[in-house]
């Protein structure tokens, strides 16, 4: 273990003993979020899930979704430090809304099953997964066909332009993907 490790586990020990509270300056994806508080400042990973990562379907709509919480006061519970030395916390509004739990309940992160059982995040999952939400539903993946003559559908165009971001989807950047199956939404 280095002494960086040690400093970050002695520091997460000391975290965990004490209440405390600080604001997200912002969140680089679906499950890391930049924390500014007393004791602490820098990322923050949630607890109990998996988010897709940002050239993922649904990438950008969960780390959208966190970002949203970027006022007001957050309470930190801390639980323990990821592989690289990250802290791995719930973080919590003042008004009782669990970040992590909302990510999964909404379909815009998994719960990580080697490292949670945790009932309520279960429960979450299961529900999103009935419903079809977020991640539940992408009928298609990234990184998807390079040309649109290996598309099938309009819809199947805007999920790659929109989802994974393949912008030569749209070459006269006017919105409407694969104007040979999307033309007519003009």
């Amino acid at each position: 273990m280095n002494i960086k490790s040690i400093i970050l586990l002695l520091l997460v020990s000391l975290l965990a003993l004490l209440s405390h509270a600080g604001e997200i300056s912002d969140c680089r994806d679906g499950q890391t979020c930049l924390i500014a508080e007393d004791a602490y400042t820098g990322p923050v990973r949630l607890f109990c899930l998996t988010a897709p990562t940002l050239q993922a379907p649904w990438g950008i709509q969960a780390r959208d979704a966190l970002r949203q919480h970027l006022h007001g006061t957050i309470r930190l519970l801390m639980d323990s430090l990821d592989g690289d030395g990250t802290p791995i916390a719930e973080l919590i509004r003042e008004d009782g809304w669990n970040l992590g739990l909302e990510q999964v309940r909404g379909g815009l992160a998994k719960v990580a099953q080697d490292r949670c059982d945790e009932p309520s995040y279960l429960l979450a999952e299961a529900e999103a997964q009935r419903a079809a939400l977020g991640v539940w539903s992408a009928p298609y993946t990234c990184p998807g066909p390079r040309y649109c003559k290996h598309v099938r559908s309009c819809e199947e165009a805007q999920f790659y332009l929109r989802q994974c971001q393949r912008l030569e989807f749209d070459r006269d950047a006017d919105g409407i993907p694969c104007e040979n199956l999307c033309g007519d939404q003009k």
